[in-house]
């Protein structure tokens, strides 16, 4: 498989964690640990994550900036199983739409075939066709390794309000774009939410020839369309 995109996971890194916040790295398989990096931290956390990528189902990152206190005593760049909490959240900045493609030839922990994961993107195109017409600004774009991700600059506190809108446009484009193969997930509205960490592969199941273990990546943004890497 292509080995982690160490440039493309700092681009995201930089992206999500602005100078002076924290930012939280989350490894997951079967269980989840992590670790806490700094911005000025955010190349050797792109190594430390690269590394670590390859020993876990997936690899992501809180989208939203953590409260300063969050870290506590404990140290950046070091392995810790005490993660993000949703009243850890300063404030919410970005809002993810997640159009994962649904087969009932997939097991629960496979990769998509090809075919599979197609559906999402035709999707993922019709959202933010539908959201731009209201008014929405340009996504960000991604390949989250086995569906489509748009992901939302956004300005909202973290309180309930923001959590029970949210969630309210979510079950809106569930109900007017979710199909048989492909679903939007309504379950992504929390404030401590995690995104893949873009760059590093998704590894669900087996590797073999038709369900792949592929990178997640990074395909355009709003200030420079296309991304090249």
């Amino acid at each position: 498989m292509t080995p982690p995109n160490i440039p493309m996971i700092e681009w995201t890194m930089r992206l999500f964690v602005a100078p002076g916040e924290i930012g939280e790295v989350r490894l997951i398989d079967g269980g989840s640990r992590g670790f806490f990096f700094r911005h000025e931290e955010i190349p050797q956390a792109a190594r430390l994550a690269a590394r670590q990528s390859v020993n876990f189902k997936g690899t992501y990152i809180i989208m939203n900036p953590l409260k300063p206190e969050t870290l506590g005593d404990r140290q950046t760049l070091q392995i810790v199983y005490e993660l993000t909490k949703n009243t850890d959240i300063a404030c919410r900045k970005f809002f993810l739409i997640d159009c994962d493609p649904k087969s009932a030839e997939r097991g629960r922990d496979d990769s998509a075939t090809d075919e599979e994961k197609a559906p999402s993107f035709e999707r993922r195109e019709q959202v933010t066709q539908f959201l731009s017409e209201l008014g929405f600004p340009e996504p960000y774009c991604f390949d989250s390794g086995n569906g489509a991700h748009a992901i939302y600059p956004i300005d909202l506190p973290n309180d309930s309000d923001s959590a029970s809108l949210l969630q309210s446009l979510l079950d809106l484009l569930q109900k007017r774009f979710g199909t048989a193969d492909c679903a939007v997930d309504v379950s992504v509205h929390n404030a401590a939410r995690i995104t893949k960490l873009y760059g590093t592969p998704a590894r669900k199941g087996e590797d073999r020839p038709d369900r792949p273990h592929r990178l997640s990546l990074i395909q355009s943004t709003p200030e420079g369309g296309v991304a090249q890497w």
